[in-house]
């Protein structure tokens, strides 16, 4: 239950309106507490002072302020919603998820939301004087100069929001903040040393689901497999004693009918699989621990990580777009989140408990696997670009800086057969000679073989 609190609360976090609504929330409790003070706290004397508004100023000014910053909540509102369409158009849609939780927005439309509901029920106890009721009129002067103070703030919150919003769409930002979705996981799904695992990585065994011990747990539910509660899943796999497979990896389409696990119980660890409601309370447990959702998220899909980052630069090279500057920035920032796989070496499926006993398999993306994924959108979107050219031969370089000789002989045979699709969109001869002697002198300057070949060979 903790794993499906814990995944609600990210998903609200980076939804829209959470923000937003705790602000209210808590404006509304401020409101009564300062209403609370100033029931409690003698302030006849500010009547006959400077300070003094009365009934009718009160009012007026709250009326104001709370008009005031409704109005403006609602133009930053429509300017975010062109700001994304705007970025959905241009640069992928799967970026307007970094608008929707971006915390400068969704804390400017806080404010001016709080400040609204602040007003209104700080107005509703603004009372002028009643002889027939008995009614003594009552103006709550913290609550009302508190919000004075709160009108000042939101003036700051405006200019802000025009910074950030106009920061936000620029394509240095936006890149940016999809390379940091791809550094995190990168570096928490492919640690650089074995010691940096979670778990001692065992050999991985491949369950038979014809096997009488074997239970078979479908998905139950369609769409993306997002998580997987790995932590979780060992320890209950370990208090059982069974050894669990995940069968899709995380990213992966689902239906409710496919295959999500397969379970295997010793035969002598108590009840055996395939009681009815032994295997119901295997699989409520087993699709507990995982989530499957509408959309595709980076939080431990390394793949959809990539695709983001990937895109902006496939898309700038489209013929609606033909930003060569943008997709030359977009695949630089490759480069951090790519070389930080290359250094993390193969991740291992079998999870082994403290015992050294497998209890889990996962499958997970293999680097190589990864590399060509990212160099295949690039070459079928290179065109005849000469900058896209350097850009992708720099980020083949950092590869095989970082990695192994095998990703380096790979990630050069995607340069190879990027410069031959070079060739083949209409480059100028010059412009291919030149890209594979810039291949072949970082070829040589990293001492590798001297890959690819020359012009002709």
């Amino acid at each position: 239950m903790g794993f499906r609190w814990k995944e609600r609360y990210v998903r609200a976090r980076e939804s829209f309106w959470f923000l937003p609504a705790v602000l209210v929330v808590l404006a509304v409790i401020l409101s009564q507490l300062t209403l609370f003070l100033d029931r409690r706290i003698d302030l006849d004397w500010a009547g006959n002072s400077q300070l003094a508004l009365g009934v009718d100023g009160s009012r007026g000014l709250l009326t104001t302020i709370g008009g005031s910053v409704l109005a403006v909540a609602g133009t930053a509102f429509s300017i975010t919603i062109s700001v994304i369409a705007t970025a959905s158009s241009s640069y992928g849609p799967r970026l307007v998820r970094n608008f929707m939780k971006d915390r400068g927005n969704q804390l400017v439309l806080g404010v001016f939301v709080a400040t609204f509901a602040y007003c209104i029920v700080v107005l509703r106890s603004v009372t002028s004087a009643d002889s027939d009721r008995g009614r003594e009129a009552f103006v709550p002067y913290i609550s009302v100069y508190l919000a004075l103070l709160v009108a000042l703030v939101n003036i700051g919150c405006l200019v802000y929001f025009i910074h950030h919003i106009a920061d936000s769409i620029q394509i240095s930002t936006l890149v940016k903040a999809v390379r940091a979705d791809l550094t995190r996981v990168a570096g928490r799904e492919y640690p650089a040393t074995e010691e940096d695992w979670d778990d001692d990585a065992v050999p991985a065994v491949r369950l038979d689901s014809d096997d009488p011990d074997v239970e078979v747990v479908t998905v139950g539910a369609n769409g993306y497999l997002n998580t997987v509660d790995t932590s979780s899943l060992l320890t209950w796999a370990r208090t059982q004693d069974v050894v669990i497979e995940i069968i899709p990896r995380v990213g992966d389409h689902v239906i409710a009918e496919e295959q999500l696990a397969r379970v295997q119980r010793r035969a002598d660890a108590g009840a055996a699989v395939g009681d009815e409601d032994e295997d119901r309370s295997i699989a409520d447990m087993i699709r507990s621990h995982v989530t499957v959702g509408a959309a595709r998220s980076p939080h431990q899909d390394i793949r959809f990580a990539l695709q983001q980052v990937t895109e902006v630069a496939v898309r700038a090279m489209s013929s609606g777009v033909n930003d060569s500057y943008t997709a030359q920035n977009a695949v630089e920032e490759l480069g951090s989140g790519v070389a930080a796989i290359a250094r993390g070496g193969e991740p291992p499926e079998g999870i082994a408990d403290r015992e050294g006993e497998l209890r889990l398999v996962l499958r997970r993306p293999r680097p190589i696997e990864l590399i060509d994924l990212v160099f295949d959108d690039l070459r079928i979107h290179s065109g005849g670009d000469p900058r896209f050219m350097r850009a992708t031969i720099q980020l083949a370089k950092r590869v095989a800086e970082a990695g192994s000789a095998d990703l380096s002989q790979r990630a050069w045979l995607h340069v190879d057969l990027m410069i031959e699709a070079f060739a083949a969109a209409g480059a100028a001869e010059f412009d291919v000679i030149r890209m594979r002697e810039l291949a072949t002198a970082s070829v040589e300057e990293l001492r590798l073989r001297p890959y690819p070949p020359e012009p002709g060979g």
